[in-house]
């Protein structure tokens, strides 16, 4: 693995060094807490969850559910219930959330994870709805 000279980093195989201005600008981001290779959807949603009236109506919610509702353990986050392309309209919807317990809030997140990512025939796209 190739040295970088100028800070003793590794860069890797491809490439035998790395521009210094390159590494101090990525140290600057970090310090400044920026996160790297966040879609622009993601960081829409971050400030979302950071909001005053998320706080409140996920209180609202664990307190209305204080058990999950799939396994009946103590809940512990308040997950949208559908996810899709509106997901901005329905953020906020109390209809939309119901508390899960971690175990259950992470499995169903994975799922919907692989779902999104889920290969699509290139021809699809030119199928007729039916």
């Amino acid at each position: 693995m190739a040295v970088c000279a100028v800070k003793d980093v590794p860069t890797g195989l491809r490439h035998k060094f790395v521009k210094p201005r390159l590494i101090a600008a990525r140290d600057a981001a970090r310090e400044k807490g920026k996160r790297f290779n966040r879609s622009r959807d993601a960081l829409e949603r971050e400030v979302l969850y950071k909001s005053r009236e998320w706080r409140e109506l996920r209180a609202r919610v664990m307190q209305e559910e204080p058990l999950c509702a799939l396994c009946g353990a103590p809940s512990e986050h308040a997950d949208h219930i559908e996810h899709g392309a509106d997901w901005r309209s329905r953020f906020f919807d109390r209809a939309n959330l119901r508390g899960l317990c971690s175990r259950c809030h992470n499995s169903k997140s994975a799922k919907d994870l692989a779902a999104s990512k889920k290969k699509v025939s290139p021809y699809e796209r030119f199928r007729k709805p039916s």
